[in-house]
């Protein structure tokens, strides 16, 4: 049972869903590109934060339900605060394809964002910043000469040894679409799971047919 008390807050064709540890305030992802913030109780809608151009797959609640993430197709990954909609942090300029995983570490302070490249990103959660990648995933787009990494933009090294290699098909609707995606450490596709331990020293990503322990003072 999704609600406690007779109501209708308009929402449709949910994407995704996530609760406070109260259980009273749901965060939902629509069909209608945004996220409703609802109170479980009184069947009402408190908020409607909107934002990315596209559905929104991941939505996650903070423990203390103050801070809202939520992560789209459009690659993009967001953290509002509930239940305010005029005040989200955009997290950007990372993620090259559809963001399929999200965690936050247990006091909130970190968060942790995973794609359907393989790639991953770690980012203070109060400001926004981008603090850490974990793996190395490098992209050929159509009009690139040669692959470069996701964050850096750094060439692949010739001799590198590669973990995995993927070809795309260059038939994609934009001008300069993804032709390949070459990787020397980390997840050979999508990330399913992301998970912090409770001290913050290591992260645990899971991948269709992987499973990795991220060590995050090394990185590696």
């Amino acid at each position: 049972v999704l609600f406690r008390s007779e109501g209708n807050v308009g929402v449709r064709q949910i994407h995704a869903i996530d609760m406070d540890r109260t259980a009273r305030i749901v965060a939902i992802a629509g069909g209608d590109d945004a996220i409703h913030i609802v109170d479980r109780d009184k069947a009402v809608r408190l908020a409607t934060h909107r934002g990315h151009s596209g559905p929104a797959r991941r939505v996650i609640l903070r423990a203390d339900g103050r801070k809202l993430a939520s992560a789209g197709d459009d690659g993009a990954v967001r953290l509002w605060s509930v239940p305010n909609p005029e005040d989200a942090s955009p997290f950007s300029e990372f993620h090259e394809h559809n963001v399929t995983a999200a965690a936050f570490s247990a006091d909130g302070a970190l968060f942790a964002t995973g794609d359907y490249l393989g790639s991953i990103a770690i980012w203070d959660a109060p400001t926004g910043k981008r603090i850490m990648k974990l793996g190395s995933h490098y992209l050929q787009r159509k009009l690139d000469s040669e692959p470069l990494e996701i964050g850096t933009g750094k060439p692949l090294a010739k001799g590198t040894p590669l973990r995995h290699q993927t070809g795309f098909s260059a038939s994609a609707g934009n001008n300069n679409p993804i032709v390949k995606l070459l990787i020397t450490e980390g997840h050979g596709g999508e990330v399913k799971g992301l998970a912090f331990t409770p001290d913050k020293s290591a992260l645990v990503s899971v991948g269709a047919k992987t499973l990795f322990v991220w060590n995050l003072k090394s990185g590696r």
